[in-house]
C-alpha cells in the first residue's frame, strides 16, 4: 500500500469511528481503490449497490488529500449538496485546504477539485477544442447512457419549419407542402399513451428535399448530419400533439458507445455507480458506452445496514399481466393489502406504469379508502396510498439516493403491478429492440432485463432503509427464465407465497 493510500485509510478509520450511524462496511476499500486510482492514473468501474448518501466519504476522502487535480462529474442536485455541505464537512474534519471549485467547461487543467455537471463536461469533451487529460470521476454513473442520450438529443420544432421558409424564400411552397404531407401521415397513425411516432422510411422522404436546399439553418443541419451517420444508428421520431396537429421531429444516436469510446482514452476514468449491471466487470454496462479497456471491477455486497425486504409473492394461479383476468385479480390483491396495510401509519405504493390501469385502480381504491389515495401526487402523509409509475417514484426518491432526506414517512408496503421491462409498444423502445434486432443480438438480454434489473433496485433502495414489505403482483416472475435474476437483484431479502399479518402490526 502506498504513503497516500495509506493516510487515506488511516483517515478514514479515524474518521468513521467517530460518526455515529456511518457504518457502511465498504468505506476503506472504495477509499483505496480511488486513492490508488489518483496516485496511478488508472481506470476503474465500481457497483456500490448503495445511494451515493452512503460511499460519499469514501472517494471524497482521497479527492481531498490527494495533490493529484480531478474532475467530478455530478448531476446539479448532488453537485450542490456535494459543493455546500458534504465538502465542506469532509475539509474541517480533515484540515484540508484543497482548492474545490464549480465549473462551466474544461479548458485547462484544474488546481483542484472542479465539480461539473454531465451535460456541461459532455459539452467540453465531445466537442472539438482540444482537452488536458485529468483523472476524471463519473458518479453516480447509472445515468450515463441517459446523460448522453439527453445531450445530443435535438429536435426541429414548427418554428424551425418556419425559418427555413425564410431562409429560402424561393422554396417556400416546397417547404410548407412537405410539412403539410408528413403532418397528415402523423395524424393517420393509430394514438399512443407516449404522443410519439418513429419516422418511417416514407415519412422521412416526406421533408428529404428539405434537407437539400442550400440554405440549412443550424437545427437543419444538425438533424442532415445526424440521420447520414449510420454508425450512431440514429432513431428518428415525431412527437405529435393531435389537438392542434402540431408536431416535432427528434433525432438521437441509439448507439452512444462510438461517441463515448475516444473519451476513456484521454484519461483515467473512475465510474462509480449503485447499480450498473449483475456482473462484477459489467459487460453489458460496458458494451454500452465504448469501456473495452482492461481496468479494475468491483462489485461490493449490499450494506449491512440495510434491513432486509420481505418479498410477497402470490400464488402461481395468479394470471399474466396480458390476460383479460389480470385487472379484476390485481385489484382484489391490491384491495387486500391496503386493508391490511392500515394497521401501520407509513404510507403505501402501488407502482402501476400503465396510464389507464393507474387511473382504474385508483378509482376503484378511492371508492372504498377515499382522499388518502393519491395518483402521482407529491404530498404523502402517513396513511397515504400512492399510485404511481416508475418514473415518477424515482423523482420522489431522488433525494434520498443522493444522501439527503425525504420529507415524507418511508412506505410500509411496495406493491409492484408488473415488472419494469420497457415496453415494445412505446415507439421508441420499438425503435431500440430493432437496433439489437438487426445486429442479431439478443434485445431482451441486453437491453430489456438490464433496465428492469436496474429500475427494480434503484425504486426498492429507500425500503432497505426500513423494514418493509415488497409484494410482486406480476406472475412472470414464478413462470420466466429470468425470474430468478430478480429476485437476486432484491437482496438483501426473504420471500414467501403468503401474507402474515403480523408484518402489518395484526395479531
Amino acid at each position: 500500500m502506498s504513503i497516500i493510500e495509506a493516510q487515506v485509510h488511516q483517515k478514514l478509520l479515524q474518521l468513521s469511528r467517530q460518526t455515529e450511524g456511518d457504518n457502511w462496511q465498504h468505506h476503506l476499500t472504495l477509499a483505496r481503490l480511488v486513492a490508488r486510482g489518483l496516485r496511478l492514473g488508472r481506470s476503474a468501474l465500481i457497483q456500490t449497490r448503495t445511494g451515493v448518501g452512503d460511499y460519499a466519504a469514501s472517494y471524497l476522502t482521497p479527492l481531498l488529500m490527494s495533490a493529484e487535480p480531478v474532475v467530478l462529474v455530478t448531476p446539479p442536485k448532488l453537485q450542490q449538496w456535494l459543493f455546500t455541505t458534504e465538502i465542506p464537512r469532509l475539509q474541517t474534519q480533515l484540515f484540508t485546504d484543497k482548492p474545490v471549485n464549480i465549473v462551466t467547461h474544461l479548458e485547462k487543467k484544474p488546481a483542484g477539485i472542479a465539480l461539473i455537471t454531465p451535460d456541461d463536461w459532455l459539452d467540453s469533451m465531445l466537442g472539438d477544442r482540444s482537452v488536458v487529460s485529468v483523472t476524471t470521476i463519473l458518479n453516480p454513473v447509472d445515468d450515463l447512457w441517459q446523460w448522453v442520450q439527453n445531450h445530443v438529443r435535438f429536435n426541429v420544432t414548427l418554428a424551425d419549419w418556419e425559418t427555413l421558409q425564410q431562409q429560402n424564400p424561393a422554396q417556400q411552397d416546397l417547404i410548407q407542402t412537405q410539412y403539410n404531407h408528413l403532418k397528415t401521415h402523423l395524424l393517420r397513425r393509430s394514438p399512443n399513451p407516449y404522443h410519439c411516432h418513429l419516422l418511417l422510411d416514407t415519412e422521412l422522404e416526406q421533408f428529404s428535399e428539405c434537407l437539400q436546399l442550400p440554405t440549412l439553418p443550424t437545427p437543419w443541419q444538425t438533424l442532415r448530419q445526424t440521420l447520414a451517420n449510420s454508425e450512431a444508428k440514429p432513431l428518428c421520431w415525431a412527437m405529435l400533439n393531435r389537438q392542434d396537429g402540431s408536431f416535432s421531429i427528434n433525432v438521437a444516436p441509439q448507439k452512444v458507445s462510438t461517441l463515448l469510446k475516444p473519451l476513456w482514452e484521454k484519461q483515467a476514468t473512475l465510474f462509480i455507480g449503485g447499480f450498473l449491471d449483475t456482473e462484477k466487470i459489467a459487460p453489458t454496462f460496458r458494451d454500452q458506452i465504448g469501456l473495452d479497456e482492461d481496468l479494475t471491477c468491483v462489485k461490493f455486497t449490499p450494506p449491512r445496514q440495510q434491513h432486509q425486504t420481505q418479498v410477497y409473492l402470490p400464488e402461481k394461479r395468479l394470471p399474466l399481466p396480458n390476460t383479460p383476468e389480470f385487472q379484476g385479480r390485481l385489484l382484489a390483491q391490491l384491495q387486500r393489502l391496503a386493508r391490511l396495510s392500515r394497521n401501520v401509519k407509513r404510507p403505501v405504493v402501488l407502482l402501476i406504469n400503465d396510464v389507464p390501469l393507474q387511473a382504474q385502480m385508483g378509482a376503484a381504491l378511492a371508492a372504498e379508502f377515499g382522499s388518502i389515495v393519491k395518483v402521482e401526487q407529491t404530498n404523502l402523509e402517513a396513511d397515504s396510498i400512492l399510485i404511481c409509475g416508475w418514473e415518477f417514484w424515482q423523482s420522489l426518491t431522488n433525494p434520498l439516493f443522493y444522501g439527503q432526506t425525504l420529507n415524507f414517512p418511508l412506505p410500509q408496503l411496495m406493491a409492484i403491478a408488473t415488472l419494469p421491462l420497457p415496453s415494445l409498444e412505446n415507439p421508441l423502445v420499438a425503435g431500440r429492440v430493432a437496433h439489437y434486432k438487426a445486429q442479431r443480438q439478443d434485445w431482451f438480454r441486453l437491453y430489456l432485463l438490464p433496465t428492469a434489473l436496474r429500475e427494480l433496485q434503484r425504486a426498492i433502495y429507500p425500503l432497505h432503509q426500513d423494514q418493509s414489505l415488497i409484494a410482486i403482483l406480476d406472475n412472470r416472475i414464478n413462470h420466466r427464465a429470468y425470474g430468478q435474476q430478480i429476485l437476486d437483484a432484491l437482496q438483501p431479502c426473504s420471500y414467501c407465497n403468503y401474507l402474515d399479518p403480523s408484518w402489518f402490526g395484526c395479531w
